[in-house]
């Protein structure tokens, strides 16, 4: 099966529908459950990195990139990477399930908003308190990632501790 990502520009001229001014536990909430869909806003500051996340209940996250530009990843459960794109206002891409992707924000920051095929998903994370790696003892880390026991207790530290990296300024 070939696995793949999309990024779909829009021609000029076309443009995303205003989003909507409601508010949560109102009609909107009601509609998403009935159509089943979800969404989600991120805002990244300048230079911030997304922890890398993946929709766990097998959900297709849609993403719309409204504000700033960056850089987008996406790697399949193969842990290949499928997509390494820079983004812009106006780019949308597709994250197929459980496929896990990262965003990063450029010099002016980036807002994405997303629509999830799943009325109430469960995200996956690879760092912070859920972290996959806090559940790997320090022995299997270590022998998994080719590491001497300091850095897999620094790599673990780093992913485990909930905060969000920042890419390095050119």
């Amino acid at each position: 099966m070939a696995q793949c990502a999309l990024i779909i520009k829009l021609e000029e001229g076309i443009s995303i529908p205003q989003a909507c001014k409601g508010t949560p536990g109102n009609e909107n909430e009601l509609l998403d459950k009935r159509v089943g869909l979800s969404a989600t806003l991120v805002k990244l500051k300048a230079n911030e990195v997304s922890s890398p996340i993946y929709v766990a209940d097998s959900g297709v996250r849609v993403t719309y990139v409204v504000k700033g530009n960056g850089r987008v990843q996406i790697v399949g459960i193969n842990g290949e990477r499928v997509l390494d794109a820079e983004v812009k206002a106006g780019d949308l891409f597709v994250v197929p399930r459980f496929f896990v992707a990262m965003e990063a924000a450029g010099g002016e920051g980036m807002e994405c908003f997303s629509v999830i095929t799943s009325p109430q998903p469960v995200f996956g994370q690879l760092n912070g308190s859920t972290s996959v790696w806090k559940a790997l003892s320090p022995a299997v880390l270590q022998n998994s990632l080719g590491v001497d026991s300091e850095f897999a207790e620094l790599f673990t530290s780093h992913n485990t501790n909930g905060t969000i990296g920042f890419l390095p300024t050119n």
